[in-house]
Formats: structure tokens, C-alpha cells, sequence
């Protein structure tokens, strides 16, 4: 036996070994070859193994099937491999076997088929199907099937795809064994939930004005789902102060999420001026025993643009006064600080407000039941001014256009107060009057 390997030839054992030189030639020169033999004598260093394949008809029943290898001399170590592999084949088929002996002594090499014939009867499987509960995140979702014995050909379906789920529901998982040597069959529930959203709201704008109310805003986790927003079960925006539980939840098929709060619309603050008080200081102001009437009173004007309203306050007023019902005149019967409060009631939008000043009035006050104005009332036929004082007194009506006592007294009328002191008459309007006096 001999063989050539590079520029070499091995020689294993004795005898005649031929050995053919050819040359193939070209376009131009002819083929040509020269044999010639050697003869190998002596006793070789390595000698051929002989090497028996057997066991080569075998029928499949789900385990692997190698062959029988013997040697000769027997006992020698050898290397078996079926199509390439050291593993011996399971399942059906037609498998090349190489057989090679390699020891120190000896050596060789064997080929051969295996065929392993189909079972006469299927082979069961057990199959078990798990990795069943799963979230949504967009991939698909595979049941993970283990088949015993492994590697046998079947198909996986859900809901009657091949293709794994990836959206949220439930799904029947059928694993069916399409190996002509075996047979089985599974059916399981897969299951993949809604996936979770992260949702919240963005704090600042649950607190908000009133009259400047906008909706709610949020943040959500993956963006552009679909959000629905309600404010105590309702999707209008509120618009009155007050509180309210806001809701955002995610409307997806595959997405859930909720976020809650309280959605808090606020009245806006607004503060309150008092008009210029320089010609309401105490040394323009002074009493000589008679009420005066001081008219018209400072200015007030709320920041909201609402209507402002007067009135005393009898607790840290010094002096004693009266306010007519309209808030426009003050008539002072005793000096000292007239404490005088501005009022903003607030609406829906705005917070009540106010602001107090102080007008000082100086002098000698009215004696004990001298007569006074007690109310002042334009109408159409003049002014209608409120006297009391003492009964069945006869009191005379003053009248002057600058706060007294700079101011020049012209008598407009007499009135007669009846039992319990009080009278009332209706005068002209006389030039720019504007404070009257009873004397």
C-alpha cells in the first residue's frame, strides 16, 4: 500500500509499487508519461489496519444508531465520524461513515453507509409549552416550546399564525409534531398584558388663575399615546374657583396608565389706591360746633377694575361720622381720625380686597342734640337734606361750595324738626354747592 503526499511517497508494507509520471501538455506540446515500478523489501514501520464495518441497516426509534467497527488485528483505536459528525445519527436518513485507524504501528481507513429506515410505528413526543405570560413593549412574544426527544420537526402557531404576537390579548399557543417518525401535540394560553405607560402631570399647571384657565398638561412615556383628561369625571375644562380631581388615562390598545391630582383655579389678588388726600389734611378740615359735610371723598380704585365701595370703621375712628348711603358724602358731627375703609367684594375671578385711609378732622364738634344733616339726597327737584337735632326745633339749612370755615354760608331754607327731632327739606341747587350745614 502506498501513497503520495507532496513530493513524497510512503511505502507500508512489501511489494511492487508502479508509479505513473505524466505530463499533460499545451497549445503546443503532446502529452506524455513514463511508468516504472519500486520494489519495497524489508519489514515496514507501519502496517495496514483492516477495518470491518457492520450494523448498517438499522430502524429509527428516537436514539442514536452507530455502528460496529472491528478491527485487525482487534482492539486498535479508531475514529468514527457520520457525515463529518463524532455524533452518531437519530433520526432517519442516509449517513456516510468514515472509519480511520491511527496508532503507532498501525493504520488505516474505512468508509461505509448507515441508513436508518423509518419506525413502523410513531414515536410519541411530550411536549411542554411555558414562557407564557408576557407585557407589551412592542416585539414579539414566542411561547418557549421543549419537545422530548428534542430536534423533531413540528409547528407553533398562535391563534393559527406561525408568527409570534405582539399585541396585547390572549392567544392559543398549538404545537403540532409534523415528523413522520414521531407524533404529538400541545395547546397552552399566552397571555400578554397591557404594557404600562408612565404618565404625570406637570405640577405647575394644576394651580391656575381664574379667568385664565387653560387644560391641564401632562407628560407620557412612550409619546403621541392617546390621553384622556377629566376634571371630577367631566372632559370640560372648570372655569369657576374651586377644586377639582383631575384624571389623565392612557386610551390605547396595547398601553395603560393613569395619573390623578387636583386641578386648583385661584382668584387672582388685586389691590386697592386711594386718590390724592392733600386737600383732606387736618388744617383744612376744621369744625366750629356745627356738622360738616365733606364732599366728594377721595377716590378709591381696585387694580381689577371693579367697583370700590366706603364705609367707616367705627372701631378705630376717634371722630364721629356718618356715610351717606350712595359712600360719596361724609358728615362729621365730632373732630378726630375718621377711619374710612375701601372695599372690593371680588367676583368669580378676583379676591375681596381693601384698603383703609384716614381723613383727621379738627375743632369743636357739635354740642348734644345741635342740629345736623343726617342724610343728603339729590333728586330731580333739588337736593333733599335729613335734619335732626332737638325737638320742635327750628333749624336753618347752610350752604357753601368750600369746606368750611374758609368757605362763605348762604341760608337756603328753615325746617321745623318734629317731636322726636328729626325734619327734612328739599332745596335748590344753588350755584357749585357742595356741603351743607344745619344751624
Amino acid at each position: 500500500f502506498a501513497s503520495i503526499s507532496g513530493n513524497r511517497l510512503i511505502i507500508r508494507g512489501t511489494g511492487s509499487v508502479e508509479l505513473v509520471v505524466r505530463q499533460a501538455g499545451d497549445d503546443y506540446w503532446a502529452p506524455a508519461e513514463r511508468v516504472f515500478t519500486i520494489e519495497a523489501t524489508g519489514q515496514p514501520a507501519v502496517q495496514l489496519a483492516g477495518i470491518q464495518i457492520s450494523n448498517l441497516e438499522q430502524e429509527y426509534d428516537g436514539n442514536p444508531k452507530p455502528v460496529t467497527v472491528t478491527t485487525t488485528p482487534a482492539g486498535l483505536a479508531t475514529v468514527v465520524t457520520y457525515d463529518g459528525s463524532s455524533e452518531a445519527p437519530v433520526n432517519a436518513g442516509t449517513y456516510e461513515v468514515r472509519v480511520e485507524v491511527s496508532t503507532g504501528d498501525y493504520e488505516g481507513v474505512a468508509t461505509a453507509m448507515l441508513t436508518i429506515t423509518p419506525s413502523a410505528t410513531k414515536i410519541p413526543v411530550d411536549i411542554e409549552i411555558t414562557d407564557l405570560q408576557h407585557k407589551y413593549d412592542g416585539n414579539p412574544k414566542p411561547a418557549r416550546v421543549t419537545m422530548n426527544p428534542a430536534g423533531v420537526a413540528a409547528t407553533i402557531t398562535y391563534n393559527g399564525s406561525s408568527e409570534a404576537p405582539v399585541n396585547a390579548g390572549t392567544y392559543e399557543v398549538r404545537v403540532v409534531v409534523t415528523a413522520e417518525t414521531h407524533e404529538g401535540f400541545g395547546i397552552a394560553t399566552l397571555t400578554i398584558a397591557l404594557g404600562e405607560a408612565d404618565i404625570s402631570f406637570v405640577e405647575a399647571s394644576l394651580s391656575q388663575l381664574a379667568g385664565e384657565v387653560s387644560p391641564a398638561e401632562f407628560v407620557v412615556q412612550p409619546t403621541g399615546l392617546n390621553v384622556r383628561v377629566l376634571y371630577d369625571g367631566s372632559p370640560d375644562v372648570p372655569d369657576s374657583v374651586g377644586e377639582y380631581e383631575v384624571v389623565a388615562t392612557v386610551e390605547e390598545t396595547n398601553w395603560e396608565g393613569r395619573a390623578t391630582g387636583t386641578f386648583t383655579i385661584r382668584l387672582k389678588s388685586q389691590e386697592i389706591t386711594i386718590g390724592d388726600l392733600s386737600d383732606y389734611t387736618p388744617w383744612l378740615i376744621e369744625m366750629e360746633g356745627t356738622p360738616i359735610i365733606i364732599w366728594p371723598l377721595p377716590s378709591a380704585e381696585a387694580t381689577s377694575g371693579l367697583p370700590v365701595t366706603l364705609e367707616i370703621d367705627e372701631g378705630n375712628s376717634t371722630g364721629e361720622a356718618t356715610l351717606s348711603p350712595s359712600g360719596t358724602r361724609l358728615t362729621v358731627r365730632q373732630p378726630g381720625n375718621i377711619v374710612l375703609i375701601a372695599r372690593q367684594a371680588g367676583n368669580d375671578s378676583w379676591a375681596p380686597a381693601e384698603k383703609s385711609f384716614t381723613i383727621t378732622v379738627t375743632g369743636r364738634g357739635v354740642p348734644v342734640q345741635a342740629p345736623q344733616v343726617s342724610s343728603i339726597r339729590v333728586t330731580q327737584n333739588g337736593v333733599e337734606i335729613g335734619v335732626s337735632g332737638a325737638p320742635n326745633a327750628v333749624v336753618s339749612i347752610m350752604a357753601t361750595d368750600t369746606l368750611p370755615p374758609s368757605g362763605a354760608l348762604a341760608k337756603v331754607g328753615e325746617v321745623t324738626l318734629d317731636a322726636n327731632g328729626n325734619g327734612a327739606i328739599t332745596v335748590p341747587t344753588t350755584g357749585s354747592a357742595r356741603y351743607f350745614i344745619a344751624e
